[in-house]
């Protein structure tokens, strides 16, 4: 029996059973319905306290793995595999203040039993972090399905801005294709981190996949409403390949003429350096 009520009550009965055994069975039964409800309580109380324990022990251990040694993160690992309910405990703190923390824990633990929960959680987190979440524990055999998924949602103008990043990012980085269409619409769109990001999504593209049919997109991108991202577009026209650039020849000297025009000084600067840098070689 746990609790005080049930140690005191068990030292008693010793002490009738020594002393009195004759009456032992009697005083049992009387003292076991009397003692019986407190005992029930104090279990669980004893049983909630032990529940509290283990969240605040896997939230505890989930703060430990950034920003600690690796023998910290480490233990925190092992005591995180060993902590009952996990995957329950995580789901549940995805819909409250310790969201970030149980993606950490997935993320770290690679849990892909959860993978079909973070497919939904991501569909309706709205940072982005649970789609670099879900990407850690995306197998080979998963691509084709995930990123089916992925292009949807990249289609649905109801879909956050950070969650667009997260997605064009993870096309950057996979090399999976986007369609010229869809680009063009987030493009014309999206906000000035979406546009970032597709000009990231169209170097990775133009200069490591040889997609022509995007180049289009990066003169468009010199007419963005913020320098940085014209900044960059010249940038990558800059980077391109021989053939690129005598295959758009005449485009790249109207955009050099404009960059050299640009209401930016560090638009300016930029042509002005490369430009000269250019001529020199």
């Amino acid at each position: 029996m746990e609790g005080e009520s049930g140690k005191i009550y068990i030292l008693f009965m010793s002490s009738i059973y020594l002393f009195r055994p004759e009456k032992f069975s009697l005083i049992w039964l009387i003292g076991l319905f009397i003692l019986l409800p407190e005992i029930g309580n104090e279990a669980m109380a004893e049983t909630a306290h032990g529940e509290a324990r283990g969240a605040a022990s896997w939230t505890t251990d989930a703060r430990r793995l950034t920003g600690e040694s690796d023998a910290v993160r480490l233990r925190a690992i092992s005591r995180l595999k060993a902590t009952s309910d996990l995957s329950n405990r995580l789901e549940a703190a995805m819909k409250g203040a310790d969201r970030f923390l149980a993606l950490d824990v997935i993320t770290a633990l690679k849990i892909r039993s959860m993978m079909p929960s973070l497919l939904r959680y991501s569909a309706e987190e709205n940072s982005g972090y649970a789609i670099h979440a879900l990407n850690t524990l995306i197998e080979p055999s998963d691509r084709t399905a995930i990123f089916q998924v992925y292009r949807e949602r990249l289609s649905n103008r109801s879909t956050s801005y950070p969650n667009q990043v997260a997605l064009i990012d993870t096309f950057s980085r996979t090399a999976e294709r986007l369609d010229l269409g869809l680009l063009t619409r987030l493009q014309d769109e999206g906000s000035v981190e979406v546009r970032s990001s597709i000009l990231h999504y169209l170097r990775a593209q133009v200069l490591n996949q040889s997609r022509q049919d995007l180049v289009s997109l990066v003169f468009r991108a010199l007419s963005d409403p913020t320098f940085q991202n014209r900044l960059q577009a010249h940038y990558l026209i800059h980077e391109f390949s021989p053939g690129l650039k005598q295959k758009f020849y005449q485009e790249i000297q109207r955009s050099n003429q404009a960059c050299l025009a640009d209401p930016a000084e560090e638009v300016r600067l930029f042509c002005s350096v490369s430009l000269s840098a250019g001529r020199q070689e």
